[in-house]
């Protein structure tokens, strides 16, 4: 029989959002970093130091903090001028009729 959860829960919650928020974060700030290095495009770097962190969080912390990295990346893409998210939207709304 598996627990289904207890009362003893809600420290354990509370202490994973914040390393998730505090994970978020750093991914944030170092994928911010990276992008200054990025020179041919503004969404591509090659130094991306937020891979690293990623990969150590999740060996040292284990798979309960991918909300956080999931968060940072979210953050960081969203930052980055003309998104690729943004130019797929942009050219879905527009229609290019040939015929014209």
């Amino acid at each position: 029989m598996t627990d289904r959860g207890t009362a003893h829960d809600g420290p354990r919650i509370a202490r994973d959002s914040g390393t998730c928020t505090a994970l978020a974060a750093v991914y944030f700030a170092a994928g911010t970093l990276g992008l200054k290095f990025a020179v041919v495009h503004p969404s591509a770097s090659a130094v991306w130091p937020p891979a690293g962190i990623a990969l150590a969080a999740l060996l040292l912390l284990g798979y309960r903090v991918w909300p956080g990295i999931l968060m940072g990346a979210f953050l960081v893409n969203g930052n980055i001028p003309a998104s690729t998210a943004e130019t797929l939207l942009e050219r879905l709304s527009t229609r290019h009729d040939g015929n014209k």
